[in-house]
């Protein structure tokens, strides 16, 4: 008894509700509670530092156990769970790990529960939400819709970005690419920026350029995102024009978020080159005010102005406003 209570509380996870693990046990909640005072005896569960809720005693002692469990037996605990969390109204991200370990391949509720999950951690766990991702589109049938699984998988990319995962990202962008429609002209253009910043990120600015460069050389109109990476993947006496250019575009978007690392990359360039002047100083002080109306959830979609305008600041000799911008933009990615 003592031992399926033990496997039942590994598959439901590192801490868990009793009677949880007494639905997923097919055991009666007074057996369970019997049974995991002789486990805490045996120092194998603990009072967990979150409410009512129990824990192992550390997670490889759990990650021993839940190898241990028969395959199909931990195939049908999680279902149970699953089945009890979903009916619960527990929050998707609770419920998708129960998922991962259960769904069948085309299982649209199980895919939509996934990107609940991922939506859900997109900002607050990316490592997560694209593990969720993953196994979603696992799950989505091959002769699924393609333009889902590029939403999906462009979603997934931006996960994995953000987890720092720049490898791994690389190698979904550019099955993104593939998939896009050649007219498909506005998520092109993300996407090309996207890929070329994680070239950028991983120190290859040559080839960040060029992928840039074709892209442009194809597009309708000028995108801003293309610009402002342009801006960023060259030498600053080459790039300066870019920069420029990537500006204008986002003062005509109205998005004063990339407006103000806009006009900061701009600075930059001046202030790298040792070329300061007045204007110099305006673009910084034009970036800062736009940086300080911003909220922190319209700044953390756009966090690498705090790190553009506390260079400038810097440079500038603004030690005190460069700590403050540069500390937000670390406190609100933490």
């Amino acid at each position: 008894l003592d031992r399926t209570v033990l496997e039942a509380a590994a598959v439901v996870g590192d801490e868990f509700d009793p009677h949880l693990v007494a639905a997923v046990a097919l055991l009666s909640v007074s057996d369970v509670l019997a049974s995991l005072d002789r486990l805490a005896e045996l120092d194998l569960v603990r009072a967990a530092a979150t409410g009512p809720r129990l824990q192992h005693r550390h997670p490889l002692l759990r990650l021993a156990v839940y190898r241990q469990v028969d395959p199909n037996g931990r195939l049908a605990a999680h279902r149970r769970a699953w089945g009890l969390l979903a009916a619960q109204g527990a929050p998707a991200p609770v419920v998708a790990r129960h998922v991962a370990c259960a769904a069948a391949v085309g299982d649209r509720a199980a895919v939509d529960l996934l990107l609940a999950a991922a939506a859900a951690t997109e900002v607050t766990s990316p490592a997560r939400c694209a593990h969720w991702l993953a196994v979603a589109l696992e799950l989505l049938p091959q002769r699924s819709d393609v333009d889902e699984r590029v939403r999906m998988l462009i979603m997934y990319a931006k996960a994995l970005v953000l987890a720092g995962q720049l490898l791994s990202a690389r190698a979904v962008l550019d099955e993104v690419r593939l998939l896009l429609p050649a007219d498909d002209w506005e998520r092109r253009a993300s996407v090309t920026a996207a890929r070329a910043m994680v070239e950028r990120l991983l120190g290859r600015f040559d080839p960040a350029r060029s992928i840039l460069l074709a892209e442009l050389a194809e597009q309708r109109r000028i995108p801003a995102e293309l610009l402002f990476e342009l801006a960023l993947s060259g030498a600053p006496e080459d790039s300066a024009h870019w920069a420029e250019r990537a500006v204008a575009a986002a003062r005509e978007l109205g998005d004063p978020a990339r407006t103000a690392a806009s006009l900061a990359v701009f600075a930059l360039h001046d202030l790298v080159l040792g070329r300061w002047s007045s204007g110099t100083r305006d673009l910084v002080r034009e970036a800062v005010a736009l940086i300080d109306a911003l909220t922190d959830w319209q700044l953390v979609h756009q966090l690498d102005a705090c790190v553009w305008v506390g260079w400038c600041e810097l440079s500038l000799d603004r030690f005190v406003d460069a700590a403050r911008h540069l500390e937000r933009g670390l406190a609100l990615s933490r």
